[in-house]
């Protein structure tokens, strides 16, 4: 056991050497500190593991920090960029549909009052700046309120491009228009029920708004 341990420390002892150890030490004091050596090393060697060890654990753990922050701040950037486009496509379709009451004023002019060159040029007017509008920002809108916007400026322009100055009290030119059909409401020429695509453009407005239209 005596070699054994010499030979764990390291030692090369052998024959009158390790006999000269002995006899110096005492086989007893001699083993003990054989194996308090044995013991330093191995606790030096436990040592240096539990360092590496830690060193190791330390790394990944600064390694799965790093990345759950570089995650964090992405998911962050992304809200605030999911939250400007929200707030531009929201300011987006006030100004639409503010623009479109006003072409809507302007056709109801044509079609309730007697109708003549400037209430046409007004209502001309209000519709390119509508179109024009809608064109320049017709990206934040999806295709379905697209259409929509579209058939309900074409069934209006028909009526701007149908009036005529013909001094008539009620201003519907001959063929413009057609109120209270017994077909629920204003109609263009083609027969477009204007009146039921304004609700649907409504209903458009405010599903894109996030306003319930029965409230709360």
């Amino acid at each position: 056991m005596v070699m054994d341990a010499l030979a764990n420390l390291g030692l090369v002892a052998t024959g009158t050497a390790a006999a000269g150890l002995i006899a110096r030490y005492g086989i007893q004091r001699f083993s003990t500190l054989v194996e308090d050596g044995i013991d330093r090393s191995a606790e030096v060697a436990e040592q240096g593991i539990d360092r590496s060890a830690a060193v190791v654990e330390d790394g990944i753990e600064q390694f799965f920090e790093t990345k759950l922050a570089r995650q964090r701040a992405e998911t962050e950037a992304r809200r605030v960029a999911s939250s400007r486009i929200h707030e531009k496509r929201a300011s987006v379709v006030r100004e639409l549909y503010r623009r479109f009451v006003q072409f809507d004023r302007d056709v109801r002019a044509l079609e309730t009052r007697a109708s003549n060159e400037q209430r046409r040029r007004q209502a001309t007017e209000s519709r390119n700046d509508l179109e024009t509008y809608y064109a320049e920002h017709k990206i934040y809108f999806p295709s379905e309120t697209c259409e929509v916007v579209e058939a309900l400026l074409d069934a209006m322009t028909h009526v701007v491009d149908g009036a005529r100055d013909t001094g008539s009290q009620d201003g519907r030119s001959e063929g413009a228009t057609t109120v209270g059909s017994g077909l629920g409401g204003r109609r263009d020429l083609a027969g477009a029920d204007i009146d039921e695509l304004t609700d649907t453009f409504e209903n458009h407005c405010r599903a894109l708004l996030g306003v319930d239209r029965e409230g709360p």
